[in-house]
């Protein structure tokens, strides 16, 4: 009995040994696969990735520039003379046909006067000799003559009249007189600058633009001027030139039609203007931080089966932080955006995002 027994303890004891062996050995042999996969995975890159997605193009440029008056022109003189009165001051405003100043015309008018009686004169004698030719009472040498010296006479009054039209100086424009540069007893002559008009309505804002920007403005567009004086005003316009040349900066000049009706903004001050790039059909983007090389000659990192593969592209425009891809990925290919440091063309990699 007592042998029995001890029999049974060293067999439960047996058992329960092989038991805690195999529990033993199957958690070792767990802990090794566990182990095994971890060190795989610890192998794999982490990269974070994004998806090319389709959108409309939607971008704000901004373009620097300054104001110019719509028309600034100076006036000068058709005419000899010494200036005589002035009858609109330095920051008057004119209007089209309002006389600015005159010079000495009392001759000019007594010339105009004299050629006016003339031409009067030689004009009756005209109908005189017409009416006696239907008698052939006058020969066709003296008619001859009295048409030519009628012509000479009208010519003779038509000058002398425009040179006393031209002694009293008119503004061709609606404006505001900038500067004078004669004054009273200034003596003038034909060519001689003698007033300098502009108009400030509307305003023109001028810029520079790229020919990236080019592609996207057109004219007759509607911007928004921002003045740096008054930085809380916005002021509304639209382009009404762009030129098809470049200047000597490689740049197109871009003008603008400004519409301040308090004339707060003067010609020469600062200002921004912002132009809305709207597009209307969908576009291939990406983040700009894809990006791999440079904009010469882009690539990016796409995942496919866990595996980086760098593959070209081609992009059509960049946009801020956006690239505008135009081939070279699909929509809803998963690009990697961040980790391409560590990565090379065939790179087995985890998505950590």
């Amino acid at each position: 009995m007592k042998t029995l027994k001890k029999i049974l303890n060293i067999v439960i004891t047996l058992v329960v040994i092989g038991v805690v062996v195999f529990k033993l050995y199957s958690n070792k042999k767990q802990i090794d696969e566990n182990l095994h996969q971890l060190e795989q995975k610890s192998m794999l890159i982490p990269v974070e990735v994004t998806e090319a997605k389709l959108g409309k193009l939607h971008q704000e440029l901004s373009f620097t520039g300054v104001f110019d008056a719509n028309n600034d022109l100076t006036l000068t003189s058709e005419v000899s003379g010494k200036v005589e009165k002035i009858f609109k001051q330095e920051g008057d405003p004119v209007k089209r046909g309002e006389k600015i100043f005159c010079i000495e015309n009392s001759l000019f008018k007594s010339q105009l006067q004299l050629a006016e009686d003339n031409l009067n004169k030689t004009k009756k004698n005209l109908e005189r000799f017409k009416n006696l030719e239907s008698t052939q009472a006058i020969s066709i040498q003296k008619l001859e003559d009295i048409q030519l010296a009628y012509k000479k006479a009208k010519l003779d009054y038509e000058t002398a009249l425009f040179n006393y039209e031209e002694s009293f100086f008119e503004s061709p424009i609606h404006g505001i007189i900038n500067k004078h540069m004669v004054e009273i007893g200034t003596y003038v002559f034909p060519g001689k600058p003698v007033c300098q008009i502009v108009s400030c309505k509307p305003l023109i804002f001028k810029t520079l633009i790229t020919e990236n920007d080019l592609l996207k403005i057109k004219k007759d567009q509607p911007v928004v001027i921002i003045p740096d004086i008054t930085s809380d005003r916005e002021l509304n316009g639209e382009i009404t030139h762009v030129a098809s040349k470049t200047n000597n900066s490689g740049k197109y000049e871009m003008e603008v039609m400004v519409h301040d009706n308090n004339l707060m903004i003067k010609p020469g001050m600062l200002g921004k203007a912002i132009v809305t790039v709207n597009g209307t059909d969908k576009q291939l983007m990406i983040p700009r931080k894809c990006l791999e090389g440079s904009i010469k000659d882009p690539k990016v990192y796409i995942i496919r089966n866990s595996i980086a593969e760098l593959v070209p592209i081609q992009i059509e425009d960049i946009l801020d932080e956006q690239l505008i891809v135009k081939s070279g990925i699909g929509v809803h290919d998963q690009i990697v955006v961040n980790g391409q440091i560590n990565l090379d063309h065939g790179t087995m990699v985890r998505i950590v995002n």
